[in-house]
C-alpha cells in the first residue's frame, strides 16, 4: 500500500510502515484480532498522518493508529454498524479533517471524521449500492462506483451538518462496459483511472471545476469562489459552496449560494442571523439549520435564552421539552400551555398528556398578555 510519502507491507505477523528511503519508520501494534494472513488493499488505508485497519474478528471494528509512533489515532477505533468491505483515507489536509470512507457489506458507504475532539464519533451516509471508493489525491473528494455508473461527492463532509446539500453537490457519470467486478484505481487531478473486469484500463475524465472551487477556498478567496460559481451557473457548485461556506460560518456566502440554489427560506434565514446581535443566538441559529434542533435547544438554554429555546420547541411541536423549560422558568408556562391549546383545538383534539392536564388548571390563558410577555422576552435580545 502505497502513497507519497510512505508505504506500508503486511505479513501473517505484522505491519509495517517505511519511507521511501527504506528505514521502517514503525511497526504497528494492533489486538492480535487485527494480524494475520489475509489482509489486503481494500482493509487497510494509509495517509501521511493515519494508518486504519479492519478487524479479522470482528469486521464491523476498524482500528485507527498514527503511521509514524504507532499510537492510537483519535479514539484508536471506529465502529460501524454492519461489516466493514472496504475502507480508504483522505489524502489532503491534516489530522483535524482526515475522513474515513466506508463500504459495508449492504453496499452503503458512510464517512467518519477521525478525530473528533472527544465528541461522539461522527459518521454520515453518502450512497448505497456502491462497491468501490476512491478518494482524490490532493483534494478530499471522493470517488465510487454504483451499478455502472461513476459518483464523485467533491465534497463529502457537508453530509455531517448538511445533508439536504449532498444530493446536488454530488455528480454521475455513466460509464459502459465496466464488467461485472470493476476496480477504481486512482483518482488524480481530473482524472479517474478504471479497471475493467477484462483488465483493461479505463481513465475517466472528471470536471476540473469542484477542484478549483476547493483551491479557491483554501485560500479564502470567497469573492474568487463566488465569480467561479456564478461563471459556471452549475448547481453542484452552488451547493458546495453553501455547505462550505456553512462550515465557515460565512454567512455572506451562504446567503448567495442559497439564493443561487432558490432556497429562499434558508436566505431569510441567514439574514436573521446576520442581523441578531447576541453571540450565542447566532451560534445556536446556525446549529439550527444544519437541522441540528436538540442541539441547538441545549445551546440556548446553557447560555440562558429559555425563551428562545421554549419558542423553539414549540415551532418544533416538542411539546413535552417546551413544557419542561416552561417549568423552571414560570413565567413562560402561560405561553406554552396557550400555545398548546391553540394546536389542539386546530387539530379537533383534546389534551390528554398527564403533564400538561396538571399545569393546564394552574394558569388563565390569556392572549393579549401571552403576546406581551413574548414582545418583552424579545426585546431582552434586540
Amino acid at each position: 500500500l502505497r502513497i507519497s510519502r510512505l508505504f506500508l507491507l503486511a505479513d501473517g505477523a505484522g505491519l509495517y510502515v517505511f519511507g521511501y528511503e527504506g528505514r521502517l519508520v514503525s511497526e504497528l501494534r494492533l489486538p492480535n484480532s487485527a494480524l494475520g494472513a489475509g489482509h489486503h488493499e481494500r482493509t487497510i488505508a494509509l495517509s501521511g498522518d493515519t494508518v486504519a485497519v479492519v478487524d479479522k474478528v470482528d469486521s464491523k471494528q476498524i482500528h485507527v493508529l498514527d503511521p509514524q509512533t504507532s499510537k492510537n489515532q483519535g479514539d484508536g477505533k471506529i465502529t460501524h454498524s454492519a461489516e466493514v468491505e472496504e475502507i480508504c483515507l483522505s489524502q489532503s489536509g491534516n489530522i483535524n479533517n482526515r475522513m474515513l470512507a466506508v463500504i459495508d457489506s449492504a453496499g452503503s458507504v458512510h464517512v467518519a471524521i477521525i478525530k473528533t475532539f472527544g465528541k461522539v464519533s461522527r459518521t454520515a451516509k453518502l450512497g448505497t449500492l456502491v462497491n468501490r471508493i476512491c478518494f482524490h489525491d490532493q483534494w478530499p473528494m471522493l470517488a465510487g462506483l454504483q451499478e455502472g455508473q461513476l459518483m464523485v461527492w467533491p465534497c463529502p463532509s457537508i453530509a455531517f451538518d448538511h445533508h439536504d446539500l449532498l444530493e446536488k453537490t454530488t455528480i454521475t457519470k455513466r460509464v459502459e462496459q465496466l464488467g461485472r467486478f470493476p476496480e477504481l484505481l486512482n483518482f488524480t487531478k481530473n482524472s479517474i483511472l478504471l479497471r475493467r473486469s477484462d483488465g483493461s484500463l479505463l481513465p475517466s475524465a472528471f470536471s476540473p471545476f469542484p477542484a478549483a472551487l476547493l483551491a479557491q477556498l483554501e485560500e479564502s478567496k470567497w469573492d474568487n469562489a463566488i465569480r467561479l460559481c456564478r461563471h459556471m451557473n452549475d448547481d453542484s457548485l452552488w451547493a458546495m459552496l453553501a455547505g462550505l461556506a456553512m462550515q465557515a460560518k460565512n454567512i455572506y456566502t451562504a446567503e448567495i449560494a442559497f439564493g443561487s440554489l432558490d432556497e429562499i427560506e434558508k436566505v431569510e434565514f441567514l439574514r436573521d442571523i446576520r442581523n441578531e446581535k447576541d453571540k450565542d443566538i447566532r451560534a445556536a441559529m446556525m446549529t439550527m439549520l444544519s437541522g441540528k434542533t436538540t442541539e441547538a435547544d441545549t445551546m440556548l438554554e446553557k447560555t440562558g435564552h429559555s425563551f428562545r429555546a421554549l419558542m423553539l420547541n414549540i415551532t418544533s411541536f416538542k411539546w413535552d421539552r417546551a413544557l419542561d423549560i416552561a417549568v423552571k422558568k414560570p413565567d413562560l408556562l402561560e405561553i406554552v400551555i396557550g400555545y398548546r391549546q391553540k394546536y389542539l383545538q386546530e387539530m379537533g383534539r383534546q389534551e390528554t398528556n398527564e403533564k400538561f392536564l396538571k399545569y393546564q388548571s394552574q394558569v388563565e390563558i390569556d392572549w393579549p398578555h401571552i403576546r406581551q410577555t413574548i414582545a418583552t422576552e424579545r426585546a431582552k435580545t434586540e
